[in-house]
């Protein structure tokens, strides 16, 4: 039986990047049909139904959205997908967080994009899910 981590992080990888996986397609709003990923879901790691909706409802971050029998990711998405976010203004001053080892690339480079369509910035510094993290103001 899988852990919750272990459904989140599968969960998480097929429907941001690979939703092959499953033989999956993704609408251009990044939903799918949730009968269809459970059951497949279900087969390939072994786990229930109430397993994978007790880890979309107790997800601290809200990494998954299920609406009128569809799922998708609410973010970082390498997949081409349109989320319709609202575009807002950002503030002065935004924080990224990222490892040491990385931190002189972007010294010397800035940030750039990456396989993930939103980046982990914050109005607020804090604790990184990055671990040994270094703080940089944008």
């Amino acid at each position: 039986m899988p852990t919750d981590a272990q459904i989140s992080k599968f969960m998480s990888y097929v429907l941001r990047h690979a939703p092959h996986e499953l033989d999956l397609e993704l609408d251009p709003h990044g939903w799918t049909d949730y009968s269809q990923f459970s059951d497949r879901l279900c087969e390939k790691l072994g786990a229930s139904d109430d397993d994978i909706r007790r880890v979309i409802s107790e997800n601290a971050k809200k990494r998954f959205t299920l609406e009128n029998g569809r799922i998708r990711a609410a973010q970082g998405h390498s997949v081409d997908v349109d989320l319709a976010l609202e575009a807002v203004t950002p503030p002065r001053i935004l924080y990224h967080g990222t490892t040491a080892a990385a931190w002189e690339e972007i010294r010397t480079s800035g940030l750039k994009p990456a396989m993930s369509i939103c980046r982990p910035i914050s109005k607020r510094p804090g604790r990184s899910p990055c671990g040994d993290a270094v703080r940089i103001c944008c």
